[in-house]
């Protein structure tokens, strides 16, 4: 075999193989209903990375259980998970949760990116790196410059 076909051989096999790792894009509908479940879905953050380091033990316990509720039509809400802010009445030490912030979102372009204004407390745009049934993963930045991937698991 000449240098020539062992090259060529070799390229195919290599753009074949590139070939099946290529993630497609997924269809719009199909994330809509994996963010909100086709009404409305609960998740909860599990990692914030900056850099190489997850910094979530950084994010106080109060503001790190929130539960961010998307619903279907495009409004969200931040409730308040176990360890509300501020800490809970020794007398109703789990209570309900409450709505800490309400806004909307909506996902930008094919669902590449989402943005999302929780009144009050941020408005943001983030690259959609993952959405499953089980994981969503957005990386964007936050305070002008600091760009953090989050990863949040539903409820």
């Amino acid at each position: 075999m000449t240098f020539k076909c062992l090259s060529a051989s070799l390229l195919i096999f290599i753009l074949l193989l590139s070939a099946c790792n290529k993630q497609e894009k997924v269809p719009l509908p199909e994330n809509l209903m994996r963010l909100t479940n086709g009404s409305h879905k609960d998740w909860r953050l599990e990692k914030v990375t900056y850099i190489l380091f997850n910094v979530v033990d950084q994010i106080p316990d109060c503001q790190r259980d929130e539960i961010y509720r998307f619903y279907s039509d495009g409004r969200g809400e931040i409730l308040s998970g176990p360890n509300p802010c501020p800490p809970a009445d020794p007398e109703n030490p789990t209570p309900e949760p409450e709505v800490q912030a309400t806004g909307t979102w909506s996902f930008v372009g094919n669902g590449e990116e989402i943005h999302i204004n929780w009144q009050d407390k941020m408005d943001w745009e983030a690259r959609v790196d993952e959405l499953t049934d089980s994981k969503l993963v957005v990386t964007g930045i936050v305070f002008d410059n600091y760009r953090v991937t989050a990863t949040f698991r539903p409820l």
